[in-house]
């Protein structure tokens, strides 16, 4: 019976929990550190699905730079008490069929290719919602804010499929 953990580490990010065939848990990610710790102590995952970040073209350096904090501040704490492997976003939404028709970014530059590109991300992330909702109808996930709950009980998942 293998407890999976799943994290967005995003600023609206979320941390997720599934165990064998019980009914996920999802917790919005919070500044209040002790919380999350203690709550991660409470459920002592036995591994965690971490979502890899980095950097892209035309992301804002304040942006990027409080991505990382957040990422760093996951590998920090889940130090000592569990494995952590690191997932792209790729990786984990292949495997679970997110892959939505994209926008051509072929031929297009400056502004208008920032445009299309955050046309892109907001449709994987509206399809990471859609298949959340679908998979775990139960779940508070009617809102458009819930998508990093919807991403941290994908990478969830993703992280069950592949312990199994």
């Amino acid at each position: 019976m293998k407890t999976i953990m799943g994290v967005d580490p995003g600023a609206k990010g979320a941390f997720a929990f599934i165990k064998d065939s019980f009914d996920p848990v999802v917790f919005d990610y919070t500044d209040d550190l002790e919380l999350i710790k203690n709550i991660i102590l409470t459920v002592k995952p036995d591994v965690c699905y971490l979502e890899k970040v980095h950097s892209m073209p035309g992301q804002g350096v304040v942006g990027v730079f409080g991505f990382g904090v957040n990422y760093g501040t996951w590998k920090g704490l889940l130090a000592g008490v569990c494995p952590v492997i690191d997932v792209s976003p790729k990786k984990w939404q292949k495997e679970l069929n997110i892959i939505p028709e994209k926008l051509e970014t072929k031929n297009i530059i400056g502004r208008e290719l920032n445009r299309v590109k955050a046309v892109n991300k907001r449709m994987r992330k509206e399809a990471s919602l859609t298949l959340a909702r679908q998979k775990f109808p139960h779940l508070e996930l009617h809102l458009k804010k819930h998508e990093g709950r919807a991403e941290a009980l994908l990478i969830t998942l993703f992280g069950k499929i592949k312990e199994s």
